[in-house]
């Protein structure tokens, strides 16, 4: 219970036109009175013998009453029109004060009644003010809540709290105008609002992303004197816009899409997306930097991809994703073949030398970069590293084995495991969860296909350093242990 001082204080203001609506009026009251708002009303407050005109005006004028509510109806506005009787000297008072303050947020129309054409009864120095609607039985009981969150001060929806301004709008390298921009923007408003025009739009837009990421032939470093990893990494900061509108789009469509569509749209790009991978036959443009600019970009796509159907909870897309096979293109290396989602993995030789070069000892470059890019406010870098960790469990569970190598969880030294994980710990979630994401029915059966397809020098290998532990950070020992009576 709040305590007395938080309680707010309003005094009602209405026409006693019948016994019937002054009965409605004091049950208004009463409801307020009962939900914590003390409530100042003639039908209680203003004995025989008082002037009620100062009580009017010292109602209305009263710096402890925080609202007045004005209960109108057709007298009532009539009366208010007309300065007549005791509404019409209370509404003069009322008028003047509106026209004074600034705010304005101090008196609030509630609307009883409306004329047959359906216009609301309100004075003339109310018509422009936002009035809640009590017209009925039925409107009073649906927007009561409405009411009481105008008097608390307790908006249902606030303003947010201003953020920062992106860093790659920052960012003198940045594209200036990315061709996605205007395709984008309609998809959005058609996803949005529910339109019909949605497949279009998004077939606009993702062939337009895919124009555009394979028209990059990085022409303007030719002659650079910059070295390769400069390069690269201008260009992947030109890309963040790009890259920001493709998270929008599927956190969008995974929070709004039913699930077989959504199945369906997040395999093809993520084809579409592993074919920038590899130069086409055809291809007299393709270049060392090229490649790793497209290798570094679908890998990190793929990881926030990952990050953004778990954070939605699409559990069985995502199993979906990590156990399909994907169409590999014609191209420079290799023929037309199947391949599973090891292909999103990328190992940056640019980014390696770079660390040479420097003298650095980083003991992944990559993971340093996808780490300063991660930027996007609705995939954090936590729930990168998380993704990165389940993608790695899956990939170890592959009896042919895994290539998948999790550089984000260089920076998990502080991270014991993550929630997903340690949630599975329990049954119930893990068989919501893990279990659909590998497809694996308990945590025994992991454990020991885990074993069987990695030895312990392959952990050696995954071990970046003492306070990494990749078993640890799966959770893997715990998982599905604790049963529910």
């Amino acid at each position: 219970m709040p305590d007395a001082a938080s309680h707010p204080k309003v005094f009602i203001s209405y026409s006693r036109k019948s016994t019937e609506h002054c009965d409605f009026i004091r049950t208004q009251a009463e409801r307020l009175q009962a939900d914590g708002v003390e409530v100042v009303l003639d039908q209680w407050d203003l004995s025989e013998g008082q002037d009620k005109y100062a009580f009017m005006e010292k109602m209305v004028t009263d710096a402890s009453i925080s609202h007045v509510l004005i209960f109108s109806d057709a007298t009532y506005a009539k009366k208010a029109d007309d300065r007549a009787a005791g509404v019409g000297t209370e509404s003069q008072i009322i008028s003047q004060k509106l026209y004074e303050s600034v705010e304005q947020k101090k008196f609030i129309p509630i609307l009883c009644e409306k004329t047959e054409e359906g216009e609301a009864c309100l004075p003339v120095f109310l018509g422009a003010r936002i009035w809640i609607d009590f017209s009925s039985p039925e409107l009073a009981s649906e927007n009561w809540e409405q009411l009481l969150r105008v008097i608390y001060n307790k908006p249902l929806h606030e303003k947010p709290p201003l953020g920062k301004t992106p860093s790659y709008l920052l960012d003198d390298s940045s594209h200036a105008s990315l061709p996605t921009i205007g395709k984008y923007n309609s998809l959005h408003n058609a996803l949005l609002n529910g339109k019909a025009t949605v497949p279009y739009c998004r077939r606009d837009f993702l062939d337009t992303v895919f124009q555009y990421m394979n028209s990059l032939k990085c022409k303007q470093y030719q002659e650079s004197q910059k070295f390769p990893d400069e390069i690269i990494l201008d260009e992947l900061r030109a890309l963040l816009p790009l890259r920001e509108q493709l998270l929008d789009w599927l956190a969008i469509e995974s929070e709004i899409t039913d699930d077989v569509k959504l199945e369906s749209v997040m395999c093809s790009f993520l084809e579409n997306l592993l074919a920038l991978k590899y130069p086409p036959k055809d291809s007299n443009s393709w270049s060392g930097i090229r490649s790793e600019v497209h290798g570094i970009f679908t890998y990190e796509i793929f990881l926030y991809a990952i990050a953004v159907l778990i954070k939605a909870e699409k559990y069985k897309i995502t199993h979906e994703v990590l156990t399909r096979f994907y169409v590999m293109p014609d191209s420079v290396h290799y023929r037309r073949h199947q391949s599973d989602f090891d292909q999103f993995y990328f190992y940056s030789n640019a980014l390696e030398a770079m660390n040479r070069r420097l003298g650095r000892t980083r003991l992944s470059p990559l993971a340093d970069v996808i780490r300063e890019r991660a930027t996007n406010n609705v995939v954090p870098f936590n729930t990168l590293m998380q993704a990165d960790i389940i993608i790695s469990l899956t990939a170890f569970l592959k009896e042919s084995g895994s290539r998948w190598y999790p550089h984000t969880l260089v920076y998990a030294g502080n991270i014991d495991a993550f929630p997903l994980l340690l949630r599975a710990t329990r049954r119930k979630d893990f068989q919501r969860t893990v279990a659909v994401i590998t497809g694996i029915a308990s945590g025994d059966e992991i454990r020991a296909k885990f074993r069987n397809a990695n030895g312990e020098n392959h952990f050696r290998e995954l071990q970046f350093n003492a306070q990494v532990n990749i078993c640890e950070l799966m959770n893997l020992e715990k998982l599905d242990t604790i049963q529910e009576q």
